[in-house]
């Protein structure tokens, strides 16, 4: 009769197996056989983790963060990508596929974060690898400015509007309007951005109101003249013009 039974589980994660029996001149023999990796385990920690380059992403105040590390485990199931800002955020992850080297998330702009990567199967995760410090760049989006003239009572009004301004910023608008025949007129005007950088302002010009600005004689008819207008906002650090015309005065 062969009696077999298991001796020990040794921590290399092996399993010793001791079987024993008689041998042909009745003398009793041992054998020992060591059966390895019985025992599921974590993956080992990833290492080298390190910036390979930072890309525009689809949208203009985030970027697409492309990374690096050394796979040193050869059990995984994957890879956790984990990032945050600093200096108070919440953890965030991505992830990447088995065997990867390589991995990409999309952060916001503006910001710096702490990132590092580990790797795991269905037992766990291995040890975080090294964390690096990444400063996201951010562009903020040109200021833009529209202007357009309507019919009002006769006359004419502009219409100014701005989108990515400063935000809860004073903005100074110059509007300068031409007509045929005569000096360039420049009047300001003030408005304020919402939190957004966005505002629109209504402007009807100096007397006679609206924005046909021609004087004649008592007793003639204002005759009919081209104008056009040019709108300039300007915060501390944006600018942006529109123009609109030319109109035909009434």
């Amino acid at each position: 009769m062969l009696d077999v039974a298991i001796a020990a589980i040794n921590g290399d994660n092996a399993v010793d197996v001791v079987a024993t029996g008689p041998n042909a001149g009745g003398m009793p023999y041992t054998e020992i056989a060591r059966i390895h990796e019985m025992r599921p385990r974590p993956p080992a920690a990833p290492t080298n983790l390190h910036l390979i380059e930072i890309q525009p992403a689809l949208s203009p105040s985030q970027r697409q963060l492309y990374v690096g590390w050394n796979d040193n485990s050869d059990n995984e199931d994957g890879f956790s990508l984990v990032f945050q800002q600093q200096p108070n955020g919440a953890p965030g992850e991505y992830g990447a596929p088995a065997n990867s080297t390589t991995g990409y998330m999309v952060l916001d702009g503006g910001h710096d974060y702490t990132i590092y990567v580990v790797a795991f199967n269905n037992t766990g995760s291995s040890a975080r690898s090294n964390s690096i410090l990444v400063t996201v760049p951010y562009t903020p989006p040109a200021a833009t400015l529209s202007a357009a003239v309507i019919p009002s009572s006769g006359n004419f009004v502009l219409s100014i509007t701005g989108t990515n301004f400063g935000n809860n910023e004073p903005v100074d608008i110059a509007v300068v309007w031409s007509v045929v025949g005569e000096q360039p007129a420049a009047f300001p005007v003030l408005g304020t951005a919402n939190s957004l950088g966005e505002f629109s302002v209504p402007f009807s010009g100096v007397v006679p109101e609206g924005l046909c600005p021609i004087s004649v004689p008592f007793g003639q008819s204002q005759p009919q003249q081209t104008f056009q207008t040019t709108a300039t906002g300007r915060t501390s650090h944006k600018t942006a013009s529109a123009t609109a015309g030319p109109f035909t005065c009434p």
